[in-house]
């Protein structure tokens, strides 16, 4: 259509529309643009107008854009349109109109221009979606196809291009109501029909039919889907569901819920439901397992994991019976992989179980036998191939089952095992019985070779002929059977060198044999043995081999102590019972220093010994303490210590830990014999000593007591000093008694440290073992320590003393058993004092006997006994400032008790009170009986009394002193000599007490205070006075046993 310009004002009619509206001359240039194309331009009109149209809006500033639909305008001066991708992307629809002018001639061209990028998008995504279901989409106009997508040609079988030819419209075979339905209320209607396909075959289809609106007229919308393949499935599972349900097997179907939904016939017959009744419970109702719902989760994680399970197990009937079923279980699924249900196929099992139990308990049993077995089994066929191998033979060789079966036996033999196992089943077959068995070596998938025994037997199986091998391993047997003969060869080693060497009495000489035989045998080269003192430098060396003297000199120095190597022996690496392996990287283990002491002369090998490694055996006590080490080093194979080569060496250093101490044993019995006897002889001494002591100071007592008489009635000063110069020489002699009578004492008091008393007493059972163990075990004999006591008690004194009195007191036990019997040492706390008890079943003693235990020198042993045991016991107690009770009765035994006093560890004390001072200028008037056998002592005691005024009288033995105190009622004190013949001071005391309690007595004895005050119980006499004694001791001694007297006497 042509159109011509007008009057009319443009920019009225076309500034108000949104397409864009251009006038172009013929040449191209922009006469007008309106509103809508300025702004698409982004420019001004009066930017736009004159300029070119394809500098404006086209894909060249420079040249007419391809395609141009304006250039076919002026070149065919008719209207044309097309659509034009801008180059920005956008999609135009471009309509060009030729203007002419009242002659009809074209004198330009009208652009209108429209952006339709966003409708042909959504256009092209509908198109792409209708193209592309899978349901065919038709549009049919008076039964004429007007529209189709691909899928509708492919489902019947035609061209795109043969399909608008065909008649077809479904409409026809929507029944009449739902026609109505469709136009009134525009719903689809779903239908099922069949379709004849260009083939000829029909199909079923199911289509949605519709009445849509079309290009102003009605038109039929159809989706039609083939439903063909679901017909069959239908037609299938009604089969199938016939076929399910008359099964002779129990089906149940079940949802995701797991309850039932279905259940065929024969279910009803083997659990015993109707159908009506288990629909709609849940499945796992039907287990019999002891935990079915547990059971019933492990079944369905199976089945999502394989699809299916199956297996056997018990399940449940109505009435609650048990039975076992064969069972599967299946996840159906659609084939796009929805799920659909469960089923549950199952049918009766129980006599198949039994007999499968019956057959199962069988095989079971041999198959233990051979799977179990200690020895590897396999069955070789007659091209010798493995049909058979067990787990044991797996185990052996390091091949797998399947590595080992079928394959050829020969090629895991090396070659001389070859001809021994060809040789050996030819036998085999020949004689087809058991051959003698016999050794062959296998090479393992590591590559080691191993021993193993062989013993076979030959078999027929359907004409085929094998032989089963029974294969043991005895590698490790022939290994520990080589090992065993070495360390018994070492061990015979040691025996014999130990028992060689205990003759050398040379303690230098000894442990030099020693360390020579653990060179010699071992595979060390150097060795080093000591043991731990308390001092610097600590360490005493016993012997050495293979190190040069000044080296052990600066190991000396170095001052490790036992601390520091316990701590050692405790961070190493531990080998055997007692020994330590000692890396060169542990050497900072002890203050940095190298515990080596030589250097290896040969390479280290891989994981072997290094040239500072070390290894050290404990030298352990009886008690298991570490007294010592023996130090090794210079491997001679160069291997890394374990508990076989450490055996031999541990069992030789436990022989030299024994020796250690039976020497150390024996140089302390010398000593203690050596002290016994220089104590012996010094109490013998002391005796005779006490005696000439006990004699002088009778003398001497009165002598000063004569010269202070003197003096106090003497005016003559001349006289008075020479009298004191005889008094001082007097006093001077009783020093020299003093001095003598310390041949009776053993040893100051102020001596001695803190002593352990169970530990001395386990030192004293020791000593005398010798004597109770093995010179009793020799005659046929035995006796028995007991020992009752776990703690510690500490007291302040001499062990060597307390020692060697325990000793006299075990010893003589002992002989008092000469046929047996047992001895009981009991320890434990009585106050502030320890009591040590021993108790013997021995002959036991009579009482005269008892009484005179304690003299010197007496004795019931004959020849055999010194008499000083029992006095040097009592000695060294008293000694200890403790007490000792002897208890006895013939036949019955003896009971020994002694009590010391329990120090604590800061210190003890041994002091004793001193002489009390100070005295009034007066005593009182007493009635005294002096008694002595020595007229000498009696008549000076009998003048100092007169002097202080008293009334005296004299006895000269105990006889005649009972007879006055008797006859005169009137007796106040009495001072009694002790040893007397006939009744001793001690005895006089006794029968006076029995006849007056109160009676005053002091006693005077010339041999020693502090012997005499323990001598006897102290509440028989009130006072002692030790001879040689002056006026002021006995003045001093009366006014302290009458304080409180008027006195008139005098000082």
């Amino acid at each position: 259509m042509k159109k011509k310009i007008n009057s009319i004002n443009l920019d009225i009619i076309v500034n108000v529309i949104d397409e864009l509206v251009v006038y172009q001359s013929l040449n191209r240039k922009v006469l007008f643009a309106n509103n809508a194309a300025c702004k698409a331009a982004r420019k001004k009109v009066s930017d736009i107008l004159g300029s070119y149209c394809y500098e404006i809006w086209g894909d060249s500033p420079y040249k007419v854009c391809d395609d141009c639909p304006i250039e076919t305008v002026i070149k065919s001066n008719k209207p044309y349109s097309n659509i034009k991708i801008h180059r920005d992307g956008s999609r135009w629809f471009i309509k060009g109109y030729p203007v002419v002018d009242n002659r009809n001639e074209m004198i330009g061209v009208i652009e209108i221009a429209s952006d339709i990028t966003e409708l042909l998008d959504y256009e092209q995504r509908y198109r792409t979606l209708v193209e592309n279901i899978n349901d065919a989409v038709v549009i049919c106009q008076n039964s004429k196809i007007i529209y189709c997508n691909r899928k509708f040609p492919e489902l019947l079988g035609y061209d795109y291009d043969e399909i608008k030819n065909l008649e077809f419209d479904l409409f026809d075979k929507v029944c009449q109501k739902e026609k109505s339905k469709i136009i009134r209320e525009k719903c689809p209607s779903r239908i099922e029909t069949v379709l004849k396909r260009k083939d000829g075959c029909d199909i079923n289809v199911e289509a949605s039919v519709n009445v849509v609106n079309f290009s102003g007229k009605p038109a039929t919308l159809l989706i039609i889907r083939d439903i063909s393949e679901r017909k069959r499935y239908e037609e299938k599972i009604a089969e199938i569901s016939k076929i399910t349900h008359n099964a002779p097997i129990s089906i149940v179907a079940f949802n995701e819920k797991f309850e039932i939904i279905y259940a065929n016939r024969f279910f009803s017959n083997l659990y015993g439901y109707n159908t009506d009744e288990i629909l709609g419970k849940k499945v796992f109702s039907l287990y019999g397992e002891p935990n079915p719902i547990d059971h019933f989760k492990k079944v369905i994680k199976t089945c999502k994991d394989k699809g299916v399970y199956r297996g056997y197990e018990l399940r449940k009937r109505k009435d609650g019976s048990l039975f076992w079923v064969s069972v599967s279980v299946n996840e159906i699924r659609n084939d796009s992989g929805k799920f659909l249900f469960y089923t549950d196929n199952s049918r009766d099992y129980s006599e198949e179980k039994k007999a499968q139990d019956r057959l199962k308990e069988s095989e079971e049993k041999y198959r233990r036998v051979v799977e179990y077995s200690h020895e590897g089994i396999v069955v070789i066929d007659d091209s010798f191939r493995i049909t058979f191998a067990n787990d044991t033979i797996t185990k052996i060789t390091g091949y797998s089952k399947s590595e080992l079966e079928y394959a050829d036996f020969r090629k895991f033999l090396t070659p001389d095992s070859v001809k021994i196992a060809e040789r050996n089943y030819l036998e085999k077959i020949n004689s087809k019985n058991f051959s003698p068995k016999h050794t062959i070596k296998v090479i393992c998938k590591d590559g080691k070779i191993k021993v193993l025994e062989v013993s076979s037997i030959y078999f027929k199986d359907n004409d085929k002929i094998s032989v089963v091998a029974h294969l043991l391993d005895i590698t490790e047997k022939q290994k520990a059977e080589q090992r065993i003969k070495e360390l018994t060869s070492q061990i015979e080693k040691f025996s014999r060198i130990s028992a060689d060497i205990l003759t050398v009495g040379d303690k230098k000489e000894l442990f030099k044999r020693m360390c020579r035989a653990i060179v010699d045998v071992s595979d060390y080269n150097r060795v080093l043995m000591y043991t731990f003192i308390s001092e610097y430098p600590y360490r005493e060396i016993l012997g050495y081999y293979g190190i040069k003297k000044g080296k052990v000199g600066k190991m000396l120095k170095s001052g490790l102590n036992k601390d520091d190597y316990l701590k050692l022996l405790e961070k190493g690496i531990k080998v055997g019972e007692q020994s330590c392996y000692i890396l060169h990287t542990m050497k900072d283990l002890v203050r940095k220093d190298s515990v080596d002491f030589g250097r290896i002369e040969y390479p280290r090998r891989k994981d072997g010994w290094h040239n500072k490694d070390s290894l050290l055996i404990s030298l352990k006590n009886s008690g298991g303490e570490v007294i010592g080490i023996i130090s090794v080093d210079d491997s001679k194979s160069g291997m890394i210590p374990n508990d076989d080569i450490v055996k031999p060496l541990e069992i030789f250093a436990n022989h030299i830990s024994q020796i250690i101490q039976l020497r150390k044993m024996e140089e302390e019995r010398e000593k203690i014999h050596r002290f016994m006897a220089e104590s012996e002889k010094m109490r013998a001494l002391g005796e005779v000593a006490g005696g000439v002591a006990h004699d002088f100071n009778n003398l001497l007592s009165t002598i000063i007591g004569r010269l202070q008489m003197l003096l106090n009635k003497c005016d003559d000063q001349d006289l008075v000093n020479e009298l004191k110069i005889i008094e001082k020489a007097a006093i001077d002699g009783t020093e020299i008694v003093k001095r003598i009578q310390s041949f009776t004492k053993f040893g100051s008091k102020k001596e001695g440290t803190l002593v352990d008393i169970t530990h001395v007493i386990n030192d004293s059972v020791s000593f005398t073992k010798g004597k109770w163990k093995h010179e009793m075990e020799r005659a046929g004999k035995k006796i028995n320590i007991k020992k009752f006591y776990d703690d510690s008690f500490y007291v302040y004194g001499k062990e060597t003393e307390l020692r060697e009195a325990f000793t006299n007191i075990i010893l003589n036990a002992i002989d008092a058993m000469p046929n047996g019997g047992d001895l009981s040492i009991i320890v434990k706390p009585k106050g502030r004092y320890v009591e040590i008890e021993f108790i013997d079943t021995g002959i036991g003693m009579g009482e005269e006997t008892l009484k005179r235990i304690y003299e010197p020198f007496f004795t019931t042993k004959g020849s055999k006994g010194t008499g000083l045991g029992m006095s040097m016991v009592y000695g060294i107690v008293k000694n200890h400032e403790g007490d000792i009770y002897v208890e006895s009765e013939l036949s019955k035994g003896t009971s020994i008790k002694i009590r010391l006093p329990l120090s604590s560890k800061k210190s003890a004390n041994f002091e004793r009170t001193g002489k009390i001072k100070g005295e009034d200028a007066l005593l009182p008037r007493l009635n005294v009986l002096v008694v002595d056998d020595e007229d000498g002592p009696r008549g000076i005691l009998k003048d100092i009394l007169l002097s202080f005024g008293m009334n005296v009288k004299t006895a000269e033995n105990g006889k005649n002193a009972l007879d006055i105190f008797k006859n005169d009622g009137d007796i106040e004190l009495v001072c009694t000599d002790i040893g007397m013949p006939g009744l001793s001071g001690w005895d006089i005391a006794m029968e006076m007490r029995k006849l007056k309690k109160d009676i005053k007595i002091i006693l005077i004895t010339g041999w020693g205070l502090e012997m005499e005050v323990k001598n006897r119980k102290k509440v028989l006499v009130n006072k002692i006075v030790s001879k040689p004694y002056d006026i002021h001791d006995i003045f001093v001694a009366i006014k302290e046993l009458f304080p409180a007297k008027n006195g008139v006497g005098k000082n």
